[in-house]
């Protein structure tokens, strides 16, 4: 699935004071270990791939800033990184009460990651409904299409029967429709600021802080794929 490709970047001071508050959306992405959700935000955020990737700790956030096209004003991104060891799982809920949208991530070298989807949707869902929350569902890896276990049907059709709004098959590696991934989940959201008064404090794109888990060391496995 494709989508426009609006302009990526940041906008003056004097520009948000004149064209209003821009809309923040906190998007979290879910899914296995392995999968690739590290990967697709640093690809999307800072165009960069890393082959040897450390595995998420807790949660990880970057925000990026989308400029509108035909009319649309620009909306910030709060991208949420989970981790997707089992033993994280019980961290995560606290995390989707107030977002916008999830990502769930798939490897389509993985049927395994692809089966798990379900339950990985259902706990984005606990006691919210799909109309509250955009659902986008991600097969990874496309680069590596001659070891695909999972047929892009398959995925499509995942999508439907969970009435997720998007999907996509992407590649980290390579950065083929990472782009539209951001773009296409941006068209859904709403670009206009609610009455409530919401913050307009520029959030300064940095590298990912980490953030620990509670009796989690400081460090930890470093993996190469």
């Amino acid at each position: 699935m494709r989508a426009p490709s609006p302009s990526v970047g940041g906008s003056s001071s004097s520009r948000r004071r004149s064209d209003g508050p821009v809309r923040s959306h906190k998007v979290v992405f879910l899914g296995q270990s392995g999968t690739g959700k590290t990967s697709i935000i640093r690809q999307f955020v800072y165009r960069t791939y890393d082959q040897c990737y450390q595995a998420t700790v807790g949660m990880d956030f970057v925000s990026k800033l989308l400029n509108g096209e035909a009319g649309r004003k620009p909306i910030r991104l709060q991208l949420w990184d989970t981790a997707g060891q089992e033993r994280f799982r019980a961290l995560i809920p606290g995390y989707l009460r107030d977002s916008s949208a999830c990502i769930l991530v798939y490897d389509i070298t993985s049927r395994q990651s692809f089966e798990s989807i379900r339950s990985w949707a259902e706990q984005a869902l606990e006691g919210r409904s799909s109309k509250d929350v955009v659902m986008a569902l991600v097969g990874n890896k496309l680069d590596l299409e001659a070891q695909r276990e999972v047929s892009y049907q398959e995925g499509e059709a995942l999508a439907k029967e969970l009435s997720f709004k998007l999907f996509f098959e992407a590649s980290a590696r390579t950065a083929d429709l990472v782009d539209a991934v951001f773009h296409g989940l941006a068209e859904v959201l709403p670009s206009e600021v609610p009455k409530k008064a919401e913050s307009d404090d520029e959030i300064i794109l940095e590298p990912p802080r980490r953030l620990q888990a509670v009796g989690q060391p400081p460090t930890s496995k470093k993996q190469c794929c």
